[in-house]
């Protein structure tokens, strides 16, 4: 029941934002500067910084949740 739900929300999402750029008709700029901005060397360092503090965040989480579950299954004495 919770993934129809689930489903039907982001289904709905999905529909609501196709329908807006199809109503606003938004213009794309097709030049390859905009598309794939260069990058010198400071703005590189700043972007390297940016992605690693994401993926660092991400990282620490899934790893305690990967830590809590084999505590848990440690402490239950589950062979899994």
């Amino acid at each position: 029941m919770e993934g129809t739900v689930n489903a039907c929300i982001a289904g709905f999402a999905l529909l609501s934002y196709v329908l807006g750029l199809l109503v606003s008709q938004p213009q794309i700029p097709l030049t390859m500067n905009v598309i794939f901005p260069k990058i010198s060397g400071e703005s590189a360092y700043s972007l390297m910084a940016l992605l690693g503090a994401n993926i660092m965040a991400h990282n620490f989480y899934i790893h305690s949740s990967v830590v809590q579950v084999n505590c848990l299954i440690t402490a239950l004495g589950l062979n899994i």
